[in-house]
């Protein structure tokens, strides 16, 4: 009988605790995640810009959420500017790069909510090294393009995303070893970047304004690395065709 009670006790518990979080935390524990669209080719990718985002599919995508219209608005705006423009994509000395092609993984992802809330499109490349590496995009508001460009990476941040570590505080924050300014070379082009390292991973994450887009790449850093990011560049793909 003491097993019993004590077993009911214990249920009951742990419902009055799940109750508590649910109503402590808000709508934002009820928001389902927004999982990435994956593809083997950039063709695939641009097919499925240019004809998987009905309005139908929008409408799935983004119900129950807390903002759902404000957010389907967003992203439906984001694909059509897609539709109407041009797909950056990663190039290697002047071709398109060769990605990992590894069994049971693919090579593009789209992100319809990622980094500071925002659309990104990641690439996986054959960059030679062992583990994973990665080339992310993420498309610039026009209000910010002119002097993310001229600034940099890490004023384009501090105005995306104030809340974010800078090299002056990170120190504060356990997760980070280190922040810090760069300048980072790409087919002849220099950029001003941003890097940051992690206590509990030895790749280097390096953002920097390219043009119309904010670009990631995390790589593991070394004399290898750095030559390769010198034969790097990115196309501006038409796709509807020029």
């Amino acid at each position: 009988m003491k097993r019993t009670t004590r077993t009911i006790c214990v249920i009951l518990m742990g419902a009055l605790l799940m109750a508590c979080l649910a109503s402590c935390a808000g709508p934002q524990f009820l928001q389902p995640s927004l999982h990435p669209f994956d593809y083997n080719t950039v063709e695939e990718l641009i097919g499925s810009i240019l004809n998987d985002f009905t309005e139908e599919q929008l409408q799935k995508m983004f119900n129950g959420r807390v903002e759902a219209e404000k957010d389907r608005e967003a992203f439906r705006n984001f694909i059509t500017m897609l539709q109407d423009g041009f797909l950056y994509v990663p190039y290697y000395q002047g071709r398109e790069m060769t990605f990992r092609n590894r069994d049971g993984f693919h090579n593009i992802s789209f992100f319809p909510s990622d980094r500071y809330g925002k659309p990104w499109i990641w690439y996986y490349p054959d960059t030679g090294q062992q583990g994973n590496s990665f080339i992310s995009v993420m498309y610039l508001d026009e209000n910010l393009k002119a002097e993310a460009n001229e600034r940099g990476a890490y004023w384009l941040i501090s105005q995306i995303a104030p809340q974010m570590p800078t090299p002056e505080n990170y120190k504060k924050i356990k997760d980070y070893s280190r922040i810090f300014e760069s300048t980072i070379e790409l087919n002849g082009r220099t950029f001003s970047a941003l890097v940051y390292q992690f206590t509990d991973d030895p790749r280097d994450h390096t953002f920097f304004v390219y043009d119309d887009v904010l670009v990631r790449i995390t790589y593991y850093p070394g004399e290898t690395a750095t030559e390769w990011l010198k034969g790097l560049s990115f196309e501006k793909i038409p796709l509807r065709g020029e």
